[in-house]
């Protein structure tokens, strides 16, 4: 949960201050864009269940990678990830809805 709280974490410089820049921002982006969004609150819920085991799973495979050596791509990943993960998730959603309509 250190990621959460970037003074309580034991990190030299301000590595860990842009790393939870990107998650706050990525956070309240998608709560942002689902809040004002028209969708139905079930369809909400599956695209925040989405975004959240997306985030929980790039944490988890990045854990072990040495972030000074791979801090572009870990904070790419960090900040992309989720989003494209949820939108690939709406683009099956709605597919798979017009599906069962036809």
């Amino acid at each position: 949960m250190s990621f959460l709280f970037p003074l309580f974490a034991f990190a030299h410089g301000e590595e860990i201050l842009y790393t939870t820049t990107i998650y706050f921002s990525s956070i309240a982006a998608f709560l942002l864009l689902l809040s004002t969004s028209k969708l139905e609150s079930v369809f909400k819920l599956e695209l925040a269940i989405a975004y959240i085991l997306s985030l929980g799973m790039i944490v988890l495979f990045a854990w072990k990678i040495p972030y000074n050596d791979n801090r572009n791509i870990l904070d790419l990943t960090r900040a992309l990830g989720p989003g494209l993960i949820t939108w690939a998730a709406y683009v099956f959603s709605k597919r798979r809805k017009r599906e069962r309509v036809e």
